[in-house]
């Protein structure tokens, strides 16, 4: 226990270090980097397999590994060297108000490297755990992560998502990626049943999630009528599945999944579930969806309102499949701007 407030309340300044700090231009409508320096601590060894972080900066360079890193602050900061690699096999918990903040030193493939994977049934990879709670017994979510580099692979538990909510549980504060590449796969079979970035299981809620930039691959796992969205809520099941909440894509790549037939939406709902608010006002977006049949019959019974603001918008160009029937479980109420690419 000493040596964790150690670390946390008196973190020793080990070098200076480089690193880029993005931000959204709406001038422009692009991402600005700034490359910055400033003295951080090197991330400190594991205790019993967990890195414990208080506010403050820290910094990763080589190899390096544990089990859990554990986020105790509100304002923690990364920043993932070039060439380094920090893999965590428990996953990085990061609850309730509590905040991340995740840099790179580069844009290009010497980006560092942040693999998590998790092994506790029910938590997401990077997010919160089965059933979270405060010290108070009040519920509670994922907290905040923001990236604004670094190569990120995430892979979700059963139940949990990959970034976001464990299960029963979605994201209490909000997701931002400014850059990067960022896979989340919500884990490896049909049985999983969170959203690749969003809500766990059972109900979990999606953003916010806002994406300026970078290359974002998420992906829903379920199988029925139990799945999680690439991007927003998790899979429904014993209960509905978790809305979508507010989701909003500014630019960069972004490819969003729902395997399995699962009844999730790419971008959106859970299953049993419609999304809240999307707005989709620039990048190139790759959506893959399997609809049911009986999921699109859901979706009517509910009397989704459908509304699309002279669809499509100017400057965009259509596939063929947004005049099918995944339009109607997918595009209900999503708001277009110009500068888009869908596929």
């Amino acid at each position: 226990m000493l040596a964790v407030l150690l670390l946390v309340h008196l973190p020793l300044i080990a070098a200076t270090i480089s690193y880029n700090e993005c931000s959204w231009n709406s001038s422009t409508n692009t991402v600005d980097v700034t490359k910055k320096s400033r003295d951080m601590s090197a991330l400190p060894d594991p205790s019993n397999d967990w890195i414990g972080l208080g506010n403050g900066w820290y910094y990763v360079s080589g190899e390096k590994s544990c089990q859990t890193v554990n986020i105790l602050g509100d304002d923690v900061n990364l920043v993932l060297c070039d060439g380094a690699k920090l893999s965590c096999t428990g996953g990085v918990k990061l609850e309730g108000n509590h905040k991340l903040t995740i840099y790179s030193q580069s844009t290009g493939n010497k980006q560092g490297q942040l693999v998590v994977t998790q092994s506790y049934e029910g938590a997401a990879g990077i997010g919160c755990a089965k059933n979270c709670e405060d010290a108070a017994g009040n519920i509670i979510g994922m907290g905040t992560l923001v990236i604004h580099g670094g190569e990120i692979a995430v892979l979700g538990s059963k139940f949990g998502a990959a970034i976001g909510g464990g299960e029963n549980r979605g994201i209490s504060g909000s997701v931002t990626i400014y850059g990067g590449i960022v896979k989340a796969l919500a884990g490896t079979v049909a049985q999983q049943r969170g959203a690749g970035i969003g809500g766990g299981w059972c109900g979990g809620q999606g953003g916010p999630i806002t994406i300026y930039g970078g290359e974002v691959t998420a992906e829903g796992k379920g199988w029925g009528e139990e799945g999680g969205a690439g991007i927003g809520g998790g899979g429904g099941g014993r209960s509905e599945g978790g809305a979508g909440g507010t989701i909003r894509i500014y630019g960069g790549t972004v490819i969003a999944r729902s395997t399995y037939n699962n009844g999730g939406a790419a971008i959106g709902g859970g299953s049993k579930h419609t999304f809240d608010e999307i707005t989709i006002s620039g990048g190139f977006i790759i959506r893959k969806t399997k609809c049911s049949e009986k999921l699109k019959r859901n979706v009517h019974s509910r009397k989704t309102k459908c509304s699309f603001l002279g669809f499509p918008p100017d400057n965009v160009k259509m596939p063929q499949i947004i005049l099918g029937r995944f339009i109607i479980c997918y595009f209900l109420n999503v708001q277009f701007k110009s500068n888009v690419f869908i596929s």
